[in-house]
């Protein structure tokens, strides 16, 4: 396992912006754009994944949110 390696502000603000304009299915470590990013990043390509999943396990607007509030019914 590799070093850990905290997430900067900035680091957050681009994985932000790529899950904003990455539609919720496409976010998984085949995508060639998250691929990108990763790259110029200290993170790996699944480390950003799972930053990106955790922004839509909390948006509200997300599919996913959307999953768990109807199963809490």
């Amino acid at each position: 396992m590799g070093e850990r390696v905290a997430w900067s502000r900035e680091d957050i603000i681009v994985a932000y912006a790529l899950y904003c304009i990455t539609p919720l299915n496409d976010i998984r470590p085949s995508n060639k754009l998250i691929q990108q990013v990763a790259c110029g990043f200290s993170h790996s390509v699944s480390s950003l994944v799972m930053r990106m999943k955790n922004f839509a396990a909390i948006d509200p607007n997300s599919m996913l949110m959307c999953d768990k509030v109807t199963q809490l019914k």
